[in-house]
């Protein structure tokens, strides 16, 4: 019981995140959390750890039948 307390908030987490995506005009995802960069990823590194907070690389493709299956 002490795992899947924690495992059902993640997936609720999960859950409610995906609905406030949102599909561009070019048919990938743009999530609030978003941040648009330069892609020098040393210096997001740096500025994500100064806001305490941590670095995600999304790989996207146009077109991708999976956002749609799941």
């Amino acid at each position: 019981m002490k795992r899947l307390f924690p495992f059902i908030a993640a997936l609720l987490y999960l859950l409610s995140q995906t609905v406030l995506a949102e599909v561009r005009n070019d048919g990938l995802n743009k999530q609030p959390w978003f941040h648009q960069s330069f892609l020098e990823l040393a210096d997001d590194v740096h500025e994500a750890a100064d806001e305490g907070k941590f670095l995600v690389v999304l790989i996207e493709q146009s077109g991708c039948p999976l956002p749609r299956i799941t």
